[in-house]
């Protein structure tokens, strides 16, 4: 038992040592390849952490720049709309007073057209009657000739006395100044 025990202490010995080389070769490839592969690798993600937290920077600051536009031109929108709607409202107001004064001047005009439609309904109706009154006249006068020329006449001895008494009342005005010097 002593021999089997012995072998088996050397195979554990053995394979402590394989273990052991095992061990340090392993460091030596981690310590040669691993280590340096990852801390590139890190080197690397720091890298680019860096990088995007550049980015990150930069995508804040933009993304402030354009609220900050975003806010002027709202404001800008807010101002041209109101100008638009005080324009359109002063056009509107522009336009009601043109159509206001289109239709002062249409009624005007109407009813310089209807006083000129009575205007001419009453020329036509004296032309009427007086060529009715003409015609009366007319047939009076064939029928009493007589008469009516006596009754002109005493109109007309009137109406002469009248024109002789004026004329030696008023006979010059010159005359009137002298007889007073």
């Amino acid at each position: 038992m002593q021999v089997a025990s012995y072998w088996f202490f050397v195979n554990v010995a053995t394979h402590g040592l394989l273990f052991v080389l095992f061990c340090i070769k392993m460091r030596g490839v981690f310590v040669e390849y691993i280590i340096p592969y990852l801390e590139k690798h890190r080197q690397k993600v720091n890298e680019q952490w860096f990088a995007l937290q550049e980015k990150h920077l930069v995508l804040v600051s933009k993304k402030k720049q354009l609220a900050t536009q975003f806010l002027q031109q709202e404001k800008q929108i807010a101002l041209l709309t109101a100008k638009l709607e005080a324009w359109h409202l002063v056009c509107s107001n522009k336009q009601r007073e043109k159509e206001h004064e289109i239709a002062d001047r249409a009624q005007a005009m109407n009813e310089r057209a209807a006083l000129q439609q009575y205007n001419l309904a009453q020329a036509q109706l004296v032309t009427s009657t007086v060529e009715a009154v003409l015609a009366e006249v007319r047939q009076g006068v064939s029928r009493n000739t007589e008469a009516t020329f006596t009754h002109y006449m005493t109109r007309a001895k009137a109406q002469l006395s009248g024109v002789e008494k004026k004329d030696t009342l008023y006979e010059s005005s010159y005359a009137k100044k002298t007889e007073g010097a």
